[in-house]
């Protein structure tokens, strides 16, 4: 959910409401958040048979989003299904969310800029938001007079810019290679941008949109995210 917000407290039963498509979008879910995870360990255990250094980022790189950002989504999965104790907890678990799904993100950047450009300014922006945003989070949790509405705002600039950061890098890739790199860098490309767009259809304001069958927000915008996540990462295993 790289651009939705945090309300102040846990939604309306409707928006993830308890039926066959509740059932069917809590699974899709969970196996998203799976499938990430799975394929991120995947990558990770493959670095050690690596010889190229710049083989090896990438695949660090990769491992590292899919664990975190499956983690993220884990804590989204949770901050709409625990009812216990809504208002705290859906706070708490949608920001520490956001925080690994910066890492997430900041990770491919390190990745591709280091390898590609042997520069580090993507990086440390997006690695400057995320640690912004993780410390603003834990002076919240502390209890500490820190405006949560500007922690908003540097979670909803931040991420949409790591992952324009994202884009903006694989289209210099492709641009400026040849063969097999190319081929793999233009499928990873759209396999994020199909990713981008179902995460951010299953962001409250498209939720909101009472125009579009309930089927579709429910159903069909979970694929979304795990098509795409499978285009990005497959070819690079």
């Amino acid at each position: 959910m790289f651009l939705q917000g945090i309300p102040e407290t846990m939604p309306d039963e409707h928006y993830r409401p308890i039926n066959i498509h509740g059932i069917l979008n809590l699974s899709f879910f969970i196996a998203f958040a799976a499938i990430l995870i799975i394929l991120g360990v995947s990558f990770l255990l493959r670095v050690k048979k690596q010889e190229d250094e710049a083989a090896k980022r990438i695949k660090i790189a990769f491992g590292l989003f899919g664990v975190l950002y499956g983690i993220c989504r884990i804590f989204f999965i949770l901050m709409f299904q625990d009812f216990t104790n809504p208002a705290q907890n859906y706070d708490l678990f949608a920001n520490i969310a956001y925080s690994f799904g910066m890492l997430g993100l900041t990770s491919i950047i390190w990745a591709i800029e280091k390898v590609k450009y042997e520069t580090r300014y993507f990086f440390l922006t997006g690695l400057a938001i995320t640690i912004i945003t993780t410390a603003g989070i834990v002076l919240n949790l502390l209890g500490m007079a820190v405006i949560r509405e500007l922690i908003l705002i540097i979670i909803m600039s931040g991420t949409p810019v790591a992952g324009f950061f994202i884009i903006i890098l694989y289209i210099q890739v492709i641009r400026l290679s040849s063969g097999e790199v190319r081929k793999k860098a233009l499928y990873s490309l759209i396999g994020f941008l199909i990713m981008v767009v179902g995460i951010t259809m299953d962001g409250q304001f498209f939720l909101a949109i009472e125009t579009i069958p309930i089927w579709f927000k429910m159903d069909v915008v979970p694929l979304f995210c795990i098509v795409g996540y499978l285009m990005f990462a497959i070819n690079q295993l």
